[in-house]
């Protein structure tokens, strides 16, 4: 038992010593000779600058619908995936024409400058009625069907290139394609600009409403999606910060023309986007439609019976009529 004792004693001894001890600092002891030196270390720091990590763009796609109106264009764009529809408004502050439109006119100031537009709509609003090119859209389309030919407009246009000598080539086909460009480009930067698409990879088509009754081949549809093919060619080049084009006078280079896989301009008869767009629409009903769209150069009919067997829809058309006649003949009236 003493023994245990002792022992227990001479523990607690060694434990108290080794706990003084640990409490101390230990003395480092320094040779007198020793003297720091500084030398490259194993690792060597880059200087080089380094690009910074950019977040991976995300695809998006975009579809682009221009209703190309005879006095004016609306434009409405839908993201893939989403069911939402927005107007793009351009805050022209015409106050002939709302925000979400952009005037089908072009002008040619005492500058010679071809305007085109929003701006050629404020050139020409203290001008005669006629004045600038105007209504070219139906132009193009009386060339090839008779019932569309307004010679009245004909002859304004005539005069209008002949007083600022532009050649004969500057063609309301030449005019039409050059506008519409112009719009599909002015589009496409304010899209582009828009907060929620500045980190993404756009991929943009254009859907342009033409005055032709079905798909069918005809001449005006023909006419119609050359010059939409030379428009797209032509705002190619626009988007090509490289190339200093010219539109007026000279043609986009063979290389902008897409092809068939690469084409984002399309053809959409004016009188089946009218119905088209009420049948996808949260408010569509079953039975009979008639929709009449009454524009400043045409009016667009179509008649179609909605039913939704089984919840599922299905239309059946009756009627898709563009007929030559708008608001501008009861205006010169």
């Amino acid at each position: 038992m003493k023994f245990l004792q002792e022992s227990w004693r001479s523990f607690k001894r060694l434990f108290k010593k080794e706990k003084e001890e640990k409490r101390e600092p230990k003395k480092l002891l320094i040779d007198k000779d020793f003297s720091l030196r500084q030398e490259h270390t194993q690792l060597e720091i880059d200087t080089k600058p380094r690009p910074p990590i950019r977040k991976k763009r995300e695809p998006v796609h975009i579809q682009v619908g221009l209703d190309f109106g005879t006095s004016c264009t609306k434009i409405v764009y839908s993201q893939a995936g989403r069911r939402s529809k927005k107007a793009l408004s351009f805050d022209h502050g015409l106050s002939i024409y709302p925000n979400y439109c952009i005037p089908s006119l072009a002008a040619i100031s005492p500058k010679g400058e071809f305007l085109l537009g929003i701006e050629a709509a404020r050139y020409l609003i203290d001008k005669e009625w006629d004045s600038g090119f105007q209504r070219f859209k139906v132009i193009v389309a009386g060339k090839y069907d008779a019932n569309f030919r307004d010679l009245k407009t004909e002859e304004n246009f005539v005069r209008h290139r002949s007083i600022n000598k532009y050649p004969e080539s500057f063609t309301p086909e030449k005019v039409t394609a050059i506008y519409l460009a112009h719009t599909m480009n002015r589009c496409r930067n304010l899209i582009m600009n828009l907060q929620e698409y500045q980190d993404s990879e756009v991929d943009m088509t254009f859907n342009i409403c033409m005055p032709i009754e079905h798909i069918e081949n005809n001449d005006v549809r023909n006419a119609f999606e050359d010059i939409f093919s030379k428009a797209e060619a032509i705002e190619r080049a626009m988007q090509d910060l490289r190339e200093n084009f010219n539109p007026v006078i000279e043609d986009p280079k063979p290389e902008y023309f897409p092809s068939k896989e690469e084409k984002r301009v399309f053809a959409i008869p004016e009188a089946v986007a009218g119905i088209a767009s009420y049948l996808i629409s949260l408010r569509r009903e079953d039975g009979l439609h008639a929709i009449i769209d009454l524009g400043a150069g045409t009016t667009d009919i179509s008649i179609c019976n909605l039913v939704s067997p089984k919840g599922e829809s299905e239309s059946l058309w009756y009627a898709a009529k563009n007929i030559p006649l708008g608001t501008i003949n009861i205006e010169r009236g």
